[in-house]
């Protein structure tokens, strides 16, 4: 009467359906290709002040099916997943993620802070 995969493409459907329309109800992994759908955290766990945020590393959202911890204000923030963030408050996260603080970043470690060798400028692995 129907293919078999019918019935997959339907509930996928309504899952889908579901959390559009109650956001606040649960989510979906936000690692790519995970899909697992997750509660979310519950009150009492989110961080009441910047204080708290800060030494939680965000709100916290955890994958039972992947081993990874996102913080689900800057996820949803940034709109790509954001790992915790241990000792930095959301504010203080965001803007290190950011891709041209990031090159940035790397351009002063590999230009400025790597010893070099004069004459043929490779780096140094170790040095004393």
């Amino acid at each position: 009467l129907f293919p078999p995969d019918s019935l997959a493409r339907v509930k996928r459907i309504a899952v889908d359906s579901f959390l559009r329309e109650r956001p606040e109800e649960a989510m979906y992994c936000p690692r790519a290709g995970c899909n697992h759908v997750l509660p979310p955290p519950p009150v009492s766990t989110r961080p009441a002040s910047a204080e708290d945020e800060r030494r939680a590393g965000g709100l916290r959202v955890s994958c039972e099916c992947c081993p990874a911890s996102y913080c689900l204000k800057c996820t949803e923030q940034l709109g790509k997943p954001m790992p915790c963030h241990p000792n930095l408050s959301c504010k203080e996260a965001q803007p290190a993620s950011e891709e041209d603080v990031q090159r940035h970043r790397m351009h002063i470690v590999s230009e400025i802070l790597t010893l070099k060798c004069p004459r043929c400028k490779t780096a140094f692995q170790e040095y004393d």
